[in-house]
């Protein structure tokens, strides 16, 4: 069993057992209408968008000379194989370098973005506090409402550093549901 998948059914077991023993009440929730999740989400959409610009801009920065210097490696052997065919396992070897220099660019990008989104949210932009019913909440055990905040921390955290394509599905699914709803009310059976 991989390292990730352990860790992440420790946690699910760790979460089932600690729902057995401590029980913890329902939270309730906020009627929630289109314009306010415009008004709770747009924000977030604008964070996050300015979020992938700053991380474009320094993975840019940071990565982007590396990567061009493996592309005109490419570029460079790839040309050579028109003439000498020799050269074809160097190319091979180019294209993997390239394609790795790639992929870390890309874990180093969504490790950036989700550390950026965690430090947002820890310093109080939270998305899901915003969706709960206060008075209701107020009434959960101290034990409950602790732990909800460093979950409210994580899960905006990845919301923002999903970038803010993520959040617009989420909005227009979202949107789509309230209106489906609310035509489906309004027509008469």
């Amino acid at each position: 069993m991989k390292k990730v998948e352990l860790f992440f059914g420790f946690i699910a077991v760790g979460c089932l057992v600690a729902a057995a023993v401590w029980r913890p009440g329902l939270v309730r929730f906020n009627e929630i209408t289109v314009a306010d999740t415009l008004r709770i989400v747009i924000p977030l959409f604008l964070i996050a968008a300015f979020m992938e610009r700053a991380n474009e801009v320094l993975i840019t920065a940071w990565r982007a000379p590396r990567a061009n210097d493996l592309c005109r490696q490419v570029e460079k052997l790839t040309e050579l194989t028109k003439t000498d065919p020799t050269v074809l396992p160097q190319l091979h070897q180019a294209e993997d370098n390239l394609s790795s220099y790639k992929a870390d660019t890309r874990r180093v990008a969504v490790v950036g973005m989700l550390a950026l989104g965690i430090l947002i949210s820890v310093v109080g932009v939270r998305a899901l506090e915003l969706l709960l019913d206060a008075d209701a909440f107020r009434g959960l055990s101290g034990i409950q409402r602790g732990a909800f905040e460093p979950l409210d921390v994580l899960v905006t955290g990845a919301l923002l550093g999903g970038g803010s394509d993520g959040i617009h599905k989420l909005v227009k699914v979202f949107t789509d549901f309230l209106d489906a709803t609310s035509k489906r009310i309004k027509t008469p059976a």
